[in-house]
């Protein structure tokens, strides 16, 4: 319908649906399959031979059905073909081409967004908020936006007005990034902020002598919490990595045998001053991806501590290897970031049904946010972990609370600082080991859980004016300026 609505404004509109192979079925209608990014390339050169520019490309391939399906890997495999790398593969094709013209991506969906608060998501869609945010800070002359509908009775009167809706969005001056339609209204996201005060009374969220299971336990932000929870609660501790890691017994021999900036070494004397501490420390080699070595870290901690308590899921990967301009990134590099964030947490979930824990807490970053220049994989990612929670939250009759935590970068070593900085551009301002330790006391300081927290070292929203809403670089909310302009003869190379 909404296709025969734009043709009837006399508006020229191309189809491209799902199928085997790149086929041209009629004039205005094309098939290619999504998970070959080269049928992307043969659609832009078909169009182009044609002189069909695109100039507002529609993606509806994410509006479907709802599922009751419980979510496993086949189905979030199956969602980033015609979601996440269907943008990817579309926008690098698009880049090939060299089209620098004005050009606006309208990605329509249901299952998306929480508005009232009962709808039923699907997480395994959350993952295109991350090429829509990132895609327009890595190419300026494409503009991106999300609008999440409510899918109506097909014939209903309910489906009338949301046609018209999205007909009215679409010539909408561009504004908001992030939309959403339910009902009668029209609905923007917002973030509000809220005050912890330094005063609040530490709640019995975390107990003394309780268990807690650190995965990323080894990475400079899970030993920093490992530390803290040692120091306020007398934990048990559990760390898992997915790395090699040598045997308790070989510890001193590795260390005599190693540099002191040995990577594994610092491991070791970390794990080993919070021993001296009086910690009870049980480290792992697991990937939190891989199901039956989650079994059996789980069933290792109950048998030497008991019960488990809380988990914090901080697995990922970090530094240079997070990063991965769209123009160079494969769809390899993007499966090494949804390893332990997506797939890693689907484990999590299975691990964990059944345990009576106080929290299950998710590490997530402000990359969900505010995007970031080479973070498409990385922020879709973290996307994913903030939209399971939600949904995770909303299934459970006997709550236990699942958080997210969208953090700002942790200043965890000074090598580390000095490449977030000169990469991303976004860290203008980073949390010391100390302010992140003492955000996460106040967070769960609260009587109560938010199914989802930000913390961000500048204020929110003049970021997201200079990083999604561009305010900062000067792009009209009509029409983007490229700034491609020749190169004048300068002295310097950059």
């Amino acid at each position: 319908q909404l296709v025969e609505k734009l043709r009837a404004q006399n508006q020229l509109v191309m189809t491209v649906e799902i199928g085997a192979e790149f086929a041209q079925l009629n004039e205005h209608q094309y098939t290619l399959n999504p998970q070959k990014n080269d049928d992307y390339d043969t659609l832009l050169q078909e169009l182009l031979a044609q002189q069909t520019r695109p100039e507002q490309i529609i993606h509806l391939w994410n509006v479907t059905a709802v599922s009751e399906i419980e979510l496993g890997f086949t189905a979030v495999e199956k969602s980033q073909e015609t979601g996440f790398y269907s943008l990817l593969f579309l926008v690098q094709a698009i880049g090939k081409q060299n089209l620098s013209e004005a050009l606006q991506i309208v990605v329509i969906s249901n299952g998306l967004q929480s508005v009232t608060g009962e709808e039923s998501l699907s997480p395994e869609k959350a993952t295109l908020l991350g090429p829509i945010k990132v895609i327009p800070q890595e190419y300026p002359n494409i503009i991106c936006r999300s609008i999440d509908v409510l899918l109506p009775t097909a014939g209903s009167r309910q489906q009338k007005k949301m046609i018209g809706q999205l007909l009215a969005e679409l010539r909408r001056p561009i504004s908001e990034r992030v939309i959403a339609y339910r009902g009668h209204n029209r609905w923007v996201q917002t973030f509000e902020s809220v005050r912890l005060d330094e005063s609040v009374e530490d709640n019995p969220k975390l107990r003394v002598g309780g268990v807690y299971l650190i995965t990323g336990g080894l990475g400079g932000i899970g030993l920093s919490l490992a530390r803290h929870l040692e120091e306020s609660c007398k934990a048990k501790l559990v760390l898992t990595g997915r790395s090699v890691f040598p045997e308790r017994e070989d510890w001193e021999h590795w260390l005599a045998m190693h540099e002191e900036t040995n990577s594994t070494s610092v491991k070791i004397r970390k794990v080993k001053a919070l021993e001296a501490l009086g910690a009870e420390v049980l480290v792992l080699r697991a990937d939190v991806a891989d199901l039956t070595q989650m079994k059996h870290v789980v069933a290792q901690a109950q048998q030497q501590f008991g019960q488990l308590h809380g988990v914090i899921h901080a697995a990922g990967i970090v530094g240079e290897k997070s990063f991965g301009a769209i123009a160079q990134i494969n769809k390899s590099d993007c499966e090494q970031q949804f390893q332990p964030k997506i797939y890693g947490l689907l484990v999590l979930e299975k691990v964990l049904q059944g345990k009576d824990l106080d929290f299950c807490l998710l590490m997530s970053s402000l990359s969900s946010i505010l995007g970031g220049l080479g973070l498409i994989a990385y922020g879709a990612a973290n996307l994913f972990m903030d939209a399971f929670v939600y949904q995770h939250n909303h299934n459970l009759t006997n709550f236990i609370p699942w958080l997210t935590i969208n953090w700002d970068t942790w200043q965890v070593e000074k090598e580390r600082k000095q490449i977030e900085f000169s990469r991303t551009s976004l860290a203008e301002f980073m949390l010391t080991p100390e302010e992140g330790i003492e955000s996460f006391r106040r967070i769960f300081s609260r009587g109560e859980f938010y199914h989802q927290t930000v913390v961000s070292t500048g204020e929110l929203q003049l970021r997201l004016n200079q990083w999604i809403n561009r305010d900062s670089i000067g792009v009209s909310a009509t029409r983007p300026k490229t700034s491609l302009y020749p190169r004048p003869e300068l002295q310097n190379d950059y």
